[in-house]
């Protein structure tokens, strides 16, 4: 699975820190330990939240965090190679004040669950599509659920899509 990579990713970067420094200090054998719980940790609640769907419905609507969740591991994924490239990290979070800082976040936040979910969307689409035969899916009822749906996840991935582009916007504009 492609998504391993991002469970793996914050384990291999400590042990190539460790590795390539000339002089291996303890205190970097500790972020070794730190970020193999990390990419534990990530690995099981992605199984949970993976999983989740098959129970009932209180706990069912933990699938819902899977995608954002996944996203999330993606920005972070991103955020690893642009420091190994030596690329500076991508700031979403400028403010100033605490308040400014906080609404940020929450900006995050709902960018991740609107975007991630948008994306759920659309596998679950295609899922309640794949048992019909081809010819069924040119019934216009049928038309009109697909039109329906995609353009509600596309509406939700645009919405997402223009939070992230306003918060990289806004701190562009404090740093340069």
């Amino acid at each position: 699975m492609p998504v391993h990579a991002m469970f793996s990713a914050p384990w291999g970067y400590a042990l190539g820190i460790y590795i390539s420094s000339n002089s291996r200090l303890n205190r970097d054998k500790k972020f070794i330990f730190r970020a193999w719980l990390n990419s534990v940790i990530c690995h099981a609640l992605v199984n949970v939240l993976s999983s989740a769907w098959r129970y009932s419905l209180p706990l069912g609507f933990l699938s819902y965090g899977l995608f954002p969740f996944l996203l999330w591991m993606f920005w972070r994924l991103e955020q690893l190679l642009r420091k190994v490239q030596g690329k500076a990290a991508i700031t979403l979070i400028s403010g100033y004040t605490p308040q400014h800082r906080y609404w940020q976040r929450s900006l995050v936040l709902f960018a991740l669950v609107l975007g991630g979910n948008a994306i759920f969307g659309l596998f679950l689409l295609a899922r309640i599509l794949s048992p019909l035969s081809p010819s069924k899916l040119f019934d216009p009822e049928i038309l009109w659920f697909i039109f329906n749906r995609s353009l509600l996840n596309l509406f939700f991935g645009v919405l997402a899509w223009g939070i992230y582009r306003y918060l990289r916007h806004s701190a562009r504009r404090r740093y340069f």
